[in-house]
């Protein structure tokens, strides 16, 4: 198996998606978290493979997103949005990791 390097370094994420580059990152999650409160509740943890990318920038529509194959995992809008959290914060409590890129 090949590995990676993975970061969770937001700040540099945020910079590389600022500067519009396209970043591989992998997102994981418990995928039937709506059950855990059944008796027989085991999780199941999946993580999936996504691309991070700041969309519609410079216009009031611009926001990050993490997605992949149809599916969004996060979306955080720029502007005029009453979030009390930064979009660095919301990478940490996701735990959001990403393939540093090379080359740049």
């Amino acid at each position: 198996m090949v590995a990676y390097k993975t970061s969770k370094n937001y700040k540099h994420l945020i910079e590389l998606l600022d500067k519009g580059i396209e970043v591989i990152c992998f997102y994981t999650y418990i995928w039937n978290e709506h059950n855990k409160n059944k008796p027989d509740y085991e999780p199941i943890i999946v993580t999936d493979v996504c691309m991070a990318k700041l969309l519609n920038k410079n216009t009031l529509y611009e926001h990050y997103n993490i997605s992949c194959r149809g599916t969004g995992f996060l979306d955080y809008w720029t502007k005029d949005m009453p979030y009390d959290y930064t979009f660095e914060e919301l990478l940490e409590a996701r735990g959001i990791e990403y393939i540093e890129p090379d080359n740049l």
